[in-house]
């Protein structure tokens, strides 16, 4: 789906959109989309063809739990502000001369924003950096790969890592 920057008139409209996981074809490092997702904006148009885009975007992303490895579905809830300059009044900068004060623009050559790419960009932007299903997630067991949200594991506490059993070694020595 597309804005029209072209056809809007100087002014600030709003718009509600809803976009099912085909829609929008979120292919991100094996998380997707579970539900539809809602996207909210406003976009406001400047004399200048400048266009700042606010806007929320809520949904769940299906995804793996970092620790213990068990799907969960994320809600995300993301706010988001976006300034579109033309390209033809972005100025002559490189991409090594850019000003500290325009670093939060966006150039735009075609008058079609893709509102999918832009919802798409805001989710993978505020996916956080560590999936957890709960905050006191217990993860699994090193030794025999069970989910310790679930209960202990049969691996005594004795057992460890046999790649860990020089380093203990050198321990006891150490102490003696």
């Amino acid at each position: 789906m597309f804005l029209d920057i072209s056809k809007l008139e100087v002014e600030t409209v709003r718009h509600e959109y809803t976009f099912s996981p085909a829609d929008v074809g979120f292919d991100y490092k094996g998380y997707e989309l579970a539900d539809a997702f809602c996207l909210n904006v406003e976009v406001t148009k400047n004399s200048r063809q400048e266009v700042l885009i606010k806007g929320t975007i809520a949904g769940p992303v299906r995804v793996f739990c970092d620790r213990c490895l068990e799907p969960f579905v994320l809600a995300i809830n993301p706010s988001f502000q976006i300034a579109m300059i033309p390209a033809r009044t972005a100025g002559t900068e490189t991409e090594d001369e850019i000003e500290a004060d325009r670093l939060d623009e966006n150039v735009y050559t075609d008058p079609r924003i893709s509102l999918t790419d832009l919802m798409t960009e805001q989710i993978i932007l505020n996916l956080p950096a560590k999936m957890l299903c709960q905050h006191d997630c217990q993860g699994i067991c090193a030794r025999c790969g069970a989910n310790l949200n679930q209960g202990a594991c049969a691996c005594t506490a004795a057992e460890s890592d046999p790649r860990w059993l020089l380093l203990r070694e050198m321990q006891k020595r150490m102490k003696k």
